[in-house]
């Protein structure tokens, strides 16, 4: 049974605001980045998902069209469209009724993820994501997602949301970085690592900047690649 979307606060699935998408944000880099990662998930032998760190900031995230009913168990997440498409998001309360909102670019969707949901659409998605919460928390994290948005429309490289680690494409001019081998490795500029004197993470077969580090780093390296190396060429 389909019924309309509860308004009550704490409704599994309902529309919780609107925010204006500068068309600048369209055009960041992480998010032709993350729409390019979506549209290679439409085969159908890949997850259909870009899935997040629910690190507690904004996050892109990303999907091919037609999510199939799952349910992640984190909590209530929030998430805005970026680029056009016709979405519609569905969920199956615990009454086992299904409820539905539409997601046309800049709504603000909470979902409780907890429960089954999936989608139909037209084309693959890119939305900017904040989450995971235990409960509704809708003014945090709708400006989670509006200082996402304003960083990407910004051109900003450091601190704009990014999928996350596993679905990165790292172009020529950035690399894997740390301030020191006690710290985690982050995406960075090649030019700001390099004059921060940072540890770069380059490819065991060569000097080149490698795109995917060794998961076992720092204690092995092993396995880092640059481009050429990770293709086996």
């Amino acid at each position: 049974m389909l019924v309309p979307m509860s308004p009550q606060s704490r409704a599994p699935l309902a529309v919780v605001g609107l925010l204006n998408i500068p068309p600048a944000a369209l055009e960041h880099r992480f998010v032709m980045e993350a729409l390019a990662v979506a549209h290679s998930r439409e085969s159908e032998d890949l997850e259909r998902v870009i899935g997040t760190d629910n690190t507690g900031c904004c996050e892109l995230y990303g999907w091919a069209p037609h999510v199939a009913p799952h349910a992640d168990g984190f909590g209530f997440v929030y998430l805005v469209c970026l680029n056009d498409g016709k979405t519609s998001i569905s969920v199956r309360d615990t009454c086992g009724e299904i409820q539905e909102v539409f997601a046309p670019v800049g709504t603000v969707i909470r979902l409780d993820d907890r429960l089954e949901h999936w989608t139909s659409d037209t084309v693959a998605r890119v939305a900017a994501f904040a989450g995971h919460f235990p409960e509704p928390c809708d003014e945090a994290a709708i400006a989670q997602l509006k200082a996402g948005i304003a960083a990407l429309a910004e051109g900003a490289y450091t601190g704009a949301p990014r999928v996350r680690d596993g679905f990165r494409v790292l172009l020529d001019d950035e690399c894997w970085s740390a301030a020191t081998l006690d710290d985690e490795l982050e995406t960075t500029l090649l030019r700001d690592a390099t004059a921060a004197g940072r540890w770069i993470e380059i490819c065991s077969h060569c000097r080149k900047p490698a795109v995917r580090p060794d998961p076992k780093w720092p204690y092995s390296m092993a396995l880092s690649r640059c481009m050429k190396h990770l293709a086996g060429r």
